[in-house]
């Protein structure tokens, strides 16, 4: 197989490389060594990595190389990608960001894992999270403190944060992480990148302590689109051990993108805020003027974008009623064993949820299919709901989570939700949402535009936003951390 010597092979898009690779102009043993090359430069800065084998991964692509090579290459052969340390990859370690489970090994992998690998695709290693998933920051105490790679004094993002800045910054094509309240899409908007959280069940979960109520999505982050769709297309799809899989549609969503069935007369709803009213939560302005920026630009593809108001609050509370329980239970045995070795804060959130009656939970359950239909209906006036994916652009690494967001010199409510709110509704209803880059502050920082559909609507998100990402001028930036690299 020819050698290809591009330089920025480590940017290039998980369609680019599988096209070089069907042409053999490009190798996976290569791609790969130049990935170890990059995590090697930049790993001991940015902290996105907790564990990496690049002897296992090298074999991996030889074994992709010669895939190619005899016509059996699978759908992502030889395509990079990592797993965030909260999911299980068999004879690796998981630990969750906690040094109660340094020493955790799960025998084998997530189900998506294991359709990853069956489709050629070649793990590269496992990336930094919050202890638990338990901050809006990228921070623990067993692999420190992630960093953004369009600026290391300011946060990946939590709790996928080192997933996002590995995609950024080339360590890989793509990579999975979990999100149940914006911890896949908070962290790609802060590193410019694609991140995706698909319908309730399209891709199954099987490490749920009850996977009849958990919020809970696994999701792709990438560099394009299409490598969302791809990715997709491999991961979703019924398992029997998740209850919310066994209805899933068959997706073929990789086929429906390339159709590129346009915008014209697609009404977009932009919801700007998330209260009671205009000005009800912050908003930061240059976020705001971004988005609104990028709307434009799909209004002149022929979208038809009116904005819209819900009152969309209540999620907060509802997650925090189903998001305990889950937590209690699945930390419920270590709780007992060692609490001291706990956050204090997390540690507080469990113990008060294992005290909650059964009409308590009950509520919760009901509350949230209450506001699944307060959400549901604003899809019968829009067809796609678009917000800011964060309410400001990526804060300061290690910034408090309980202490307020101040937007434009004004303080409003603590970060841990006040940053995100935009994300937690879309976990409570169960709706598909995808965030791609709305552009960069005039601090260079990304800001980043979400597209939510209504269930099993990935085809309709995965069109407006490829729609968008086709018109920007930004597509090709590269994070600064790359430019003091060697050429």
């Amino acid at each position: 197989m020819t050698q290809h010597h591009d330089k920025d092979i480590t940017l290039w898009s998980a369609q680019a490389l599988l096209a070089a690779y069907a042409a053999r102009t490009l190798s996976p043993v290569e791609v790969v060594e130049k990935t170890f090359d990059r995590i090697d430069a930049l790993d001991g800065a940015l902290r996105m990595f907790t564990w990496t084998d690049r002897a296992a991964a090298l074999a991996q692509a030889r074994t992709a190389e010669a895939a190619w090579r005899n016509g059996t290459a699978g759908a992502l052969g030889g395509v990079t990608f990592s797993v965030k340390d909260t999911l299980a990859v068999g004879g690796v370690p998981q630990t969750f960001g906690s040094a109660l489970f340094r020493d955790h090994v799960p025998a084998a992998d997530n189900p998506v894992v294991a359709r990853l690998r069956q489709a050629g695709a070649v793990f590269l290693g496992m990336t930094n999270m919050p202890e638990f998933g338990q901050r809006p920051t990228n921070e623990n105490a067993l692999y420190g403190t992630g960093r953004n790679p369009w600026n290391p004094a300011h946060t990946p993002g939590g709790s996928s944060g080192g997933s996002a800045a590995a995609v950024a910054v080339g360590a890989g094509a793509i990579s999975i992480g979990t999100d149940a309240g914006g911890s896949v899409r908070a962290p790609a908007a802060c590193c410019g990148v694609v991140g995706f959280k698909a319908t309730h069940g399209l891709v199954p979960h099987t490490e749920l302590a009850d996977g009849f109520s958990s919020l809970v999505q696994i999701g792709p982050l990438a560099r394009s689109v299409a490598d969302i769709a791809a990715t997709l297309d491999v991961i979703a799809g019924r398992h029997a051990d998740d209850p919310w899989s066994a209805s899933v549609p068959p997706q073929q969503l990789g086929a429906s993108l390339r159709e590129g069935a346009g915008l014209q007369g697609l009404r977009l709803g932009w919801l700007p805020f998330m209260g009671k009213g205009d000005g009800a939560e912050g908003l930061d302005a240059e976020v705001r003027a971004l988005c609104e920026q990028a709307l434009q630009r799909l209004a002149g593809l022929g979208a038809e974008v009116a904005t819209r108001h819900a009152d969309l609050s209540a999620s907060s509370p509802i997650l925090a009623a189903i998001a305990g329980p889950y937590n209690h239970h699945k930390f419920a045995e270590q709780l007992e064993r060692a609490p001291e070795g706990f956050p204090p804060g997390f540690r507080a959130r469990l113990e008060a949820a294992g005290r909650m009656t059964r009409q308590q939970l009950q509520q919760g359950l009901v509350d949230r299919t209450q506001y699944f239909r307060t959400l549901q209906a604003l899809f019968e006036t829009s067809d796609v709901l678009v917000t800011p994916t964060l309410s400001a652009p990526a804060v300061l690494a290690q910034a408090d989570p309980t202490a307020p967001l101040v937007i434009d010199g004004r303080a409003w409510g603590p970060l841990r939700t006040a940053w995100i709110h935009h994300c937690h509704p879309f976990n409570v209803s169960g709706h598909p949402a995808i965030t791609v880059p709305a552009g960069w502050t005039r601090a260079g920082l990304p800001v980043g535009i979400q597209f939510i559909g209504p269930w099993y609507g990935e085809a309709l998100i995965l069109r407006a936003a490829a729609a968008l990402e086709a018109l920007a001028p930004w597509a090709q930036r590269r994070p600064p951390v790359l430019n003091a690299l060697p050429a």
